[in-house]
């Protein structure tokens, strides 16, 4: 693990133990004022309908907006020449500043990962500038990102963990988030069956049994790992797993490009959906 890697870690372990403390406010435009509002009211909102997604995000991204311009007043245009003490204090305040987003694109990602990516995006381009502006400040800059991007990976991944079905690493179990994932993507498998000369009746026949084996995994006592599973349902498995794998690392490696992030994000999103609603059940 480099040192650049633990300072992150550090930084994010160090965070979520203090969550109770985080701000949960965010600044909301009121009658042609910025005026705070607390965070969990309008997730209540949004899950309530009283709100919808996009609205959300606009009072987000405006927030967002809204409290850089304050710390570019504060701090950012007296960078210059400073002492130590000052150099510090402004780290600190942006640190705090992406921490308390982190958490709130977290919490958002919850509910919709692509919302959570916009934010993600509106968060990270004030960063980007201030690492051309002043390249002293790249790396921390840098690690801020990666703070950022593991609050969708904590999302996307997320879940009460299984403890019968066998991780992508040994000793690791797969989380529910994962398992359903896996089974959206198994789905998703008939349509290359059937262009692989299944007909369709075939391809929903292979596709149900390895479902109903992801299924009785989770329900099994004893650790099962899918990717030791025989015949063409456990070449299903099997591809399933190492693309929902690869969809991870995209999602993990912080030099992933932005479109491509959104794009594995939303494909991870939309398995996690179908595979919750996926149920076998055979007469």
């Amino acid at each position: 693990m480099s040192n650049d890697f633990k300072l992150i870690m550090e930084n994010w372990n160090q965070y979520v133990s203090n969550i109770n403390n985080v701000d949960n406010t965010i600044f909301v435009l009121k009658e042609g004022k910025y005026q705070e509002d607390n965070f969990d009211v309008l997730l209540e909102k949004l899950d309530s309908g009283l709100m919808t997604e996009s609205q959300l995000v606009e009072m987000l991204e405006a927030s967002i907006d809204y409290e850089w311009s304050l710390l570019e007043e504060q701090f950012l245009g007296k960078l210059a020449g400073k002492a130590r003490d000052f150099l510090n204090k402004a780290t600190e305040k942006i640190n705090d500043f992406v921490l308390k987003y982190s958490l709130k694109l977290m919490n958002l990602a919850q509910r919709s990962i692509t919302a959570a990516v916009k934010g993600l995006s509106k968060l990270a381009g004030p960063l980007k500038r201030l690492m051309k502006s002043h390249p002293g400040w790249a790396k921390v800059g840098a690690g801020l990102v990666a703070v950022t991007v593991m609050t969708m990976i904590l999302a996307a991944a997320g879940g009460d963990a299984q403890a019968a079905v066998a991780g992508f690493n040994p000793g690791e179990v797969m989380t529910q988030n994962e398992i359903n994932a896996m089974k959206g993507l198994v789905v998703d498998m008939r349509e290359v069956l059937r262009g692989m000369g299944a007909d369709k009746f075939d391809a929903l026949e292979i596709t149900v049994s390895a479902i109903e084996e992801i299924d009785k995994a989770a329900q099994a006592q004893e650790v099962i790992d899918l990717s030791k599973i025989e015949g063409i349902k456990g070449k299903v498995l099997r591809v399933s797993l190492e693309e929902l794998g690869d969809l991870k690392r995209v999602i993990q490696d912080p030099n992933t490009p932005k479109e491509d992030l959104v794009d594995a994000l939303e494909k991870v999103e939309r398995a996690i959906k179908q595979g919750a609603g996926t149920k076998v059940s055979r007469r």
